[in-house]
């Protein structure tokens, strides 16, 4: 009697564990997959929100937006995102109507795009104003077409203010006064990819800081961000970087750098298939405290001759 007794409560005890790894399990690939969103601007799916959706998604879910326009702001001039997640514009109608295209991001003062304080987030396939990534790491922004309705009014198409592991690729940014606004600390492994940069007033600028790590550690600057396979159309204007009133201060820098380099509005026509990109390093990460930059180059070492089919 005592025997059987003791089989019995051995299986029950397996049977209670066995239950317990099948729910830890399911848990598990819940966290890691995440589930599903959809997102349609005539009400067939979830939401008719992106922010709706965000706000109520759970970090590593998918959120599918079909084509159409939303205009819908929760916060004052950008739709937040503050999560793991995945943005995917589908240039499809989903349910009733007659919508196509990559879903439109648009709204009163032309709407930004915001990634903030967050790991982790995909961003593909939509037409919006501006993109901007803020404090946060690895991020792909890819397919998207970024045109700024101002008409060079003082946009940028993509900034990126203190991030890592970023990657841009096969984008279109047009009618921005800077397309590519980046300014990130040294060793951060920004890479623009396969992007068209079409009548901009100024396609790129960077300021890479903490330069003192990078002559420290033996790197280079184009560790930090990396440039390739990009078309470039002719800048629009001359190239200005806001801190020329410091060049001012060096004859050399002033004659040899600005006028032989930076008075070109498409670099391409003397540097052979090089594309030029000017910014400036900054040695030390506050410049409020010490404001002391210097003038740099990176270059896109094979920029496309044509623009990219995206």
């Amino acid at each position: 009697m005592k025997m059987k007794l003791r089989n019995i409560c051995i299986c029950i005890i397996l049977i209670l564990a066995a239950m317990s790894m099948s729910i830890s399990a399911k848990t598990f690939k819940d966290t890691i997959i995440g589930g599903e969103i959809i997102v349609d601007d005539e009400g067939d799916g979830d939401y008719t929100s992106i922010q709706e959706a965000i706000d109520n998604a759970n970090p590593g879910d998918v959120i599918k937006v079909y084509s159409g326009t939303y205009d819908d702001i929760l916060y004052p001039d950008s739709i937040i995102v503050d999560k793991p997640l995945t943005l995917e514009g589908i240039p499809e109608e989903y349910g009733q109507g007659n919508d196509s295209g990559k879903p439109v991001v648009d709204g009163y003062n032309g709407v930004i795009l915001t990634i903030s304080d967050v790991d982790s987030v995909v961003v593909t396939g939509f037409q919006v104003g501006c993109l901007k990534i803020i404090r946060s790491s690895n991020i792909t922004i890819s397919y998207n077409l970024l045109n700024s309705r101002r008409d060079h009014g003082g946009e940028e198409g993509i900034s990126i203010n203190d991030g890592e592991n970023i990657l841009i690729y096969r984008n279109s940014l047009r009618n921005h006064v800077h397309a590519l606004s980046i300014y990130v600390k040294s060793n951060s492994h920004i890479e623009v990819k396969q992007n068209n940069l079409i009548n901009n007033v100024r396609h790129a600028k960077f300021r890479i800081s903490e330069w003192y790590k990078i002559h420290h550690n033996g790197t280079t600057a184009n560790k930090s961000i990396f440039y390739s396979e990009n078309y470039w159309g002719a800048d629009l204007t001359i190239w200005e970087e806001d801190h020329i009133d410091t060049w001012n201060r060096f004859i050399i820098q002033n004659v040899l750098f600005y006028y032989i380099f930076c008075k070109r509005p498409d670099y391409r026509t003397f540097s052979g298939s090089k594309k030029f990109i000017f910014g400036k390093i900054q040695p030390f990460e506050d410049e409020s405290t010490i404001d002391v930059s210097f003038p740099w180059i990176l270059f896109d070492e094979n920029p496309a001759s044509n623009p990219i089919d995206i």
